[in-house]
């Protein structure tokens, strides 16, 4: 049963965070954004905890190394999460070493701005418009300033391209109200925002995973067409991001060690990447061949007692590293 009213919708739209945040569907607005996760005590520098699958710990140098080898890191975030910002900056600091290294391209994607706006993130990128000016029209996320401002401003002091990669709000509300069909009545100025049509749909282990998330988060009702929007989002992010490798990356053979190849590192949801479905399967759907790294972030009480054996029980499969970060409730292994 579709969903008709404008509540309904920006509940269906506040999906995705949920998914992310850990955080139940309830009467949050929309556009309120995502409740930041209070951390408890820890290294104010570096508030997360690294793990390989086994549940090892693992340090940002094991990281780096399989980083010089892949075309995409997907970093799978907790929204609002303090840790897991803090981790991002510091992997976005790492990596412009590791790439200035190695002679790559480093190209920092965001789901957090819409594909619209890439014009005037170029612009602001370049000093051709203030701050101000360009998030009058961006769009940003209401936790911008806390959490992606200071990576996005290393970024630019760096010189590096950023993507605007999600799709904009006003297409995927209309998928929200009547299926992704109903994009190829939009003029062509909208497709230059999205991905092709029709755009690859979600799996049978992405569509279980939803499944069991939505039980999860006792959402009773996300919207008959609630996944088609997850899908598009995926897509949306994939193909940036596959626009943007050009031609230099993601073959067959990977071009692992070739100067010049674009690495991107991509911010997002956890849900859109975990067990490499979502993104990675959309890209891989664009790009056969691709080389990724998947960190997925989970916040907990206390890092330091992380239960190595039954974690890695749990994680296999789910990414390549585990950041554990200091929140008072997380929903962590």
């Amino acid at each position: 049963m579709l969903l008709s009213s404008a509540g309904a919708t920006a509940a269906l739209l506040l999906v995705p965070q949920l998914l992310a945040s850990g955080e139940r569907v309830g009467g949050t607005d929309a556009t309120a954004g995502p409740e930041r996760v209070q951390p408890t005590a820890a290294d104010p520098d570096r508030p997360w905890r690294l793990h390989h699958p086994d549940g090892s710990e693992a340090g940002i140098e094991d990281l780096m190394d399989q980083a010089s080898t892949v075309d995409v890191i997907f970093l799978g975030e907790r929204h609002g999460d303090p840790g897991t910002h803090a981790l991002q900056l510091h992997l976005l600091e790492a990596l412009i070493e590791v790439a200035d290294q190695v002679g790559r391209e480093l190209i920092l994607s965001f789901e957090m701005f819409d594909r619209d706006v890439q014009a005037v993130l170029d612009e602001f990128l370049a000093d051709l418009i203030t701050e101000d000016q360009f998030l009058s029209v961006a769009r940003p996320w209401p936790n911008y300033a806390s959490d992606y401002r200071p990576t996005l401003l290393r970024a630019k002091e760096a010189g590096l391209r950023v993507l605007a990669a999600n799709t904009p709000r006003r297409y995927s509300d209309r998928v929200s109200r009547l299926g992704s069909a109903s994009l190829r009545d939009l003029p062509t100025e909208a497709h230059r925002h999205l991905p092709p049509l029709p755009f690859p749909e979600a799996s049978s282990a992405y569509r279980s995973e939803w499944e069991e998330r939505m039980d999860q988060i006792a959402h009773p009702h996300a919207g008959e067409h609630a996944l088609e929007v997850q899908a598009l989002w995926d897509a949306s992010m994939a193909f940036a991001i596959h626009e943007a490798l050009g031609t230099e990356a993601g073959g067959t053979d990977g071009g692992a060690g070739r100067l010049g190849r674009p690495l991107v590192l991509h911010l997002t949801g956890s849900f859109h990447v975990e067990n490499r479905t979502g993104i990675p399967e959309a890209l891989r759907h664009y790009r056969p061949g691709i080389r990724d790294l998947v960190i997925t972030a989970w916040p907990v009480e206390t890092p330091e007692d992380f239960d190595q054996a039954t974690a890695g029980a749990r994680l296999s499969g789910l990414a390549d590293f585990l950041a554990l970060t200091p929140g008072d409730r997380g929903s962590g292994p």
